[in-house]
């Protein structure tokens, strides 16, 4: 009986694991925010953005940190 209770234990813990990861989320859909912007609900904080990205073989490996 305990050796039951004890696969089915491992087994609803695994079930739960696997079902964890399996979902999915949904995209948020494009919104026009044009007419927020010309209506001053939404104010303009930066000029420029920038964005860099590596992709020289230092960066190819992921790190572990220990």
């Amino acid at each position: 009986m305990r050796r039951n209770v004890l696969t089915l234990l491992v087994a609803v813990i695994c079930l739960a694991m696997v079902s964890g990861c399996a979902t999915t989320l949904k995209p948020i859909p494009a919104q026009d925010i044009s007419p927020k912007l010309k209506s001053g609900a939404l104010v303009q904080k930066t000029n420029n953005f920038e964005m860099i990205l590596d992709t020289s073989a230092s960066m190819d490996e992921p790190h572990t940190w220990m």
